[in-house]
């Protein structure tokens, strides 16, 4: 009676490994061995990220043919997308990448709380104009009238307000106001000084 143990011819089958940017492709060359797709299996042990391919197939009686492929999955691989195709005795393992964070997503939403605040810092700004402009009105006014008497204006039309003067552009720049200011009271000393110096 002849023995059913399986006798085992170990090989090892050609085989390479290509990288790329989205993947890592482990190809095992099979043709003219005689192996079929229900002959081969990948098995993947997570815990230790390796992945294992295994394959035999009957040759003769009680005869067997096998091979065994070890490889541990690079850093960057999604251990789940993994998965494998059998065709015209080529072998393919395929390991995607794991695909990239969204970051430039937060990013842009970090621009657009930041032009947010912004645009709202541009409507305070237009909200403080005006009343910066009426509050300069109101010193140029009292300047003009020192003994606090009402304009004609003021008298006929109750609380409206004097249109605008020309000298307004002055008082939007201080610098210029006070350049102004300087040399109109450069000009009356100097008035009075020759006044009091050729007239005795």
């Amino acid at each position: 009676m002849a023995s059913s143990k399986r006798e085992y011819e170990d090989f090892v089958p050609p085989h390479k490994t290509e990288r790329e940017p989205a993947t890592h492709t482990l190809t095992v060359n099979l043709s003219g061995q005689g192996f079929k797709k229900e002959h081969v299996r990948v098995q993947m042990v997570h815990s230790q990220r390796r992945l294992i391919v295994r394959g035999e197939r009957p040759v003769d009686g009680n005869r067997w043919r096998r091979f065994g492929l070890e490889l541990l999955v690079p850093d960057g691989c999604d251990a789940k997308a993994i998965h494998a195709r059998f065709e015209n005795g080529v072998f393919r393992v395929t390991m995607p990448a794991v695909p990239p964070e969204q970051v430039p997503v937060v990013a842009s939403a970090a621009k657009q709380d930041g032009g947010d605040r912004a645009a709202r810092g541009r409507e305070d700004n237009k909200h403080e104009t005006p009343r910066k402009q009426e509050a300069r009105q109101r010193v140029v006014s009292s300047a003009r009238d020192p003994g606090g008497s009402s304009s004609k204006n003021d008298g006929a039309g109750g609380g409206s307000s004097a249109p605008p003067s020309s000298c307004q552009g002055f008082l939007s720049n201080p610098k210029m106001a006070t350049t102004v200011l300087a040399v109109v009271l450069v000009l009356i000393s100097l008035g009075i000084y020759v006044k009091n110096s050729v007239w005795p």
